[in-house]
Formats: C-alpha cells, structure tokens, sequence
C-alpha cells in the first residue's frame, strides 16, 4: 500500500554507510559516528565556542612526564621542556543531528626545546542525561532526540506523552496535526490535514505485546465513524499476520490503514528530527565558553 509518511532521500538508515546532504556551515564526515544512534556527525568549528587556556596543556604534559618518573621512564630534559605556544592547533565540535550527543575535541602540537614533537588532543563529551519520560511535561524535542538515542524506552513513556510525539512528528511531515481529548475521542488519538484536506484518522498504542487483529477491526469502526478517508495506526510494537492481513483488506476495499510498528517508527522519527538538527546552541555550548575537558591522547612524534 502507499505510505502516508515518505522518508526523505537524505535521511536513510546509518547503518548502510549511504552520504547525508550536508547543511549550510556544517560538514560530515562519513567515518565519524554517534555512539549511541549511530547516525553520521556534524562538524563544527570550535575555536569559535570555547578557549582552552594554554596553561592547561602545558600542566597536562608535566603531570604525563610526572608520571612517566614515576614508572622509570627518564627522557632528557630538553626533549621534555616544551615551548609555551604550540605549533599548531585546532578544535572541532562534533553534534549528532539526531540526538543531540556531542563532544569537543580540542588539538595542539607543541615543539620541545630540542628534536621532539608532543601532540596532546584534549575532548570533553556530553554523557547523555536521563529524562523522565513518564512526565508529561518533558519538552516534545527533547523527548525525540531521547528515543533517537534510547530507543528501549519506547515503551516506557507516558501514553499521552507518545501520543504528543506521534502528532510533533507528523508535523515535520507537513501535516496539521491535533491530539484529540481524553475522552470522546472515538478510538482517534491524532487528527491530521494533509496539505491536499484529507483528514487522516491515527490510533497510537503504546503496548510491549503486539497488536491483535481485533484492534484493527475496532480502529476501522473508529475511522468509519469518524468519517475519515484514511487512517496510520501507531504501536511501539510489532502486529500481528493477522492485523496485517485486515489492515491490507481495508485498504482494498474499504479505507486505506497504513502500520506502523516501533521498529518503522522510530526510522521515521530520526527522519524528522533531521529536519530540525541539533546545534551547538541545543547542547547549551555558547561562544567563549570554558568546557571541562580531560586527557584523550599524548605522544611524541619523536624526532624534528
């Protein structure tokens, strides 16, 4: 049958290594990766978002050559005494698009007093907080960009939080959708407009069992009732042969019901959250800032 919901090309699934249309100021690089959707990174410049002071390399290195005394590692001074201004450097802030996971990466290259190159890269990540997805209060974005990256906590949220997310997506689709009241709905938890004035008829479910065929049977009297033209049924988990089946016989015979398991879901919900990318702004990284970063690597390039 003929989806509702068209994915667009330059979203496709991560995992297929397939290229995403860069943003204007902004790079991907196919390699780089989130750890947590998997989906490709952005690239930003960050020596316009934050300042590493030079003193906190400069400690970095001697407590590394402290504690290389300290295991009997003994190089001569002068190969240890580094310049006080490197020889190159650069910072890069990495954001996910999808969920918002970052890190900030920030390099230098400092010469010795005598033939020896340090290179010190310094990062500072975000770890990814934990929302209460059970309140109904959690901003709808931050709610997305969650899933994108906790996708087992489908099932857990809050009926009428789900329900909100459902409407919040379809709208990045260029549908006018409304969540419909507690009560009276008629079995309609989302209306939706197309742009075209179909009025589209969704029941969202938010069920860990998979979705029997009478519940089908019952959206369906739900949908002629209502007087809608079509119908997207939404679960966060898989149907059942049987539901397919009637879903497929409805939309032969009588009103086009589309499916949409979990799995299908939250594809189309990374899809959507690439329309409105995270940023620097969104992970709250502001110009100037001073974030706390740690030691990620130190070595010597070993000879001039």
């Amino acid at each position: 049958m003929a989806g509702l919901l068209h994915v667009p090309c330059r979203y496709l699934n991560p995992l297929q290594g397939l290229d995403i249309t860069p943003l204007d100021g902004v790079r991907r690089l196919d390699s780089v990766r989130c750890q947590y959707c998997y989906s490709l990174m952005d690239d930003y410049d960050g020596e316009s978002l934050w300042k590493v002071p030079l003193a906190r390399y400069l400690a970095t290195h001697n407590r590394v050559m402290n504690s290389m005394r300290e295991v009997g590692i003994e190089l001569p001074e002068r190969r240890i005494r580094i310049k006080r201004n490197p020889s190159e450097r650069d910072a890069l802030l990495q954001v996910c698009p999808v969920c918002g996971w970052w890190v900030a990466i920030d390099r230098a290259m400092f010469c010795a007093e005598r033939s020896q190159i340090w290179s010190m890269t310094l990062v500072s990540g975000a770890v990814l907080r934990d929302l209460d997805i059970r309140d109904i209060s959690v901003p709808i974005m931050a709610v997305r960009r969650y899933l994108s990256a906790k996708q087992q906590a489908l099932r857990d949220m809050h009926p009428r939080l789900f329900e909100e997310t459902v409407a919040s997506v379809f709208r990045d689709f260029d549908y006018r959708a409304d969540v419909t009241a507690y009560s009276g709905d008629g079995g309609i938890d989302v209306v939706l407009r197309s742009t075209a004035g179909d009025v589209i008829g969704v029941q969202v479910k938010r069920k860990r069992r998979s979705i029997e065929v009478e519940q089908i049977r019952s959206f369906l009297g739900a949908l002629t009732l209502g007087g809608y033209r079509r119908g997207v049924f939404v679960a966060t988990s898989k149907f059942q042969r049987g539901s397919v089946e009637a879903a497929r016989i409805s939309t032969s015979r009588h009103i086009p019901i589309e499916l949409v398991d979990g799995d299908r879901f939250l594809h189309i919900l990374g899809a959507a959250n690439m329309e409105v990318p995270a940023t620097a702004h969104d992970c709250g990284i502001y110009a100037g800032q001073d974030l706390r970063f740690t030691l990620h690597s130190h070595f010597n390039l070993n000879s001039l």
